[in-house]
């Protein structure tokens, strides 16, 4: 899923997408299993880092447009205080307070198998396979990408 979602945001920077999120959990699960200072956990911080080191590279370098990458953690995995705690507010709340008046965040806690991340992927790929702005190459990745995150999806509603 990394290698997908890095590939689906290179592909809406080079059509000049306003915005890309993107949600990485692969750090998270390893590191709630295996634990935080495991090789298990280190593995996964250097592929993400390699994947964040291509995405910059792009963005810097072959994209149409100027992007700011924007790196949150819902959590972290140290022994420090909350952000509530530290700054008296919570994430979600301070990320409202930066968007322009009117704007909301969505926030879910828990219960997420991931089967809603890889639904919006799959609907992502979809439009991306019916832009036109999609050229030859872009269209057959997302046409592969959407059929994997259906995959997903599906085995994950089980």
């Amino acid at each position: 899923m990394r290698d997908l979602a890095a590939q689906i945001a290179i592909l809406d920077m080079m059509r000049g997408a306003p915005s890309i999120y993107m949600l990485y959990l692969g750090y998270d699960e390893v590191a709630h299993h295996s634990g935080p200072w495991t090789d298990d956990a280190f593995g996964v911080l250097k592929r993400l880092d390699r994947t964040l080191a291509r995405l910059r590279h792009v963005a810097k370098e072959r994209a149409p447009r100027p992007y700011d990458l924007i790196i949150l953690s819902d959590h972290g995995q140290s022994f420090g205080a909350t952000f509530l705690q530290r700054y008296g507010v919570t994430l979600k709340e301070f990320i409202e307070q930066q968007l322009p008046q009117g704007v909301t965040v969505a926030h879910s806690i828990g219960g997420d198998t991931g089967a809603f991340a890889l639904e919006g992927v799959a609907g992502e790929l979809a439009n991306m396979q019916q832009s036109a702005a999609t050229n030859a190459l872009g269209a057959a990745m997302a046409e592969q990408g959407r059929k994997l995150a259906q995959k997903g999806a599906t085995v994950d509603h089980v």
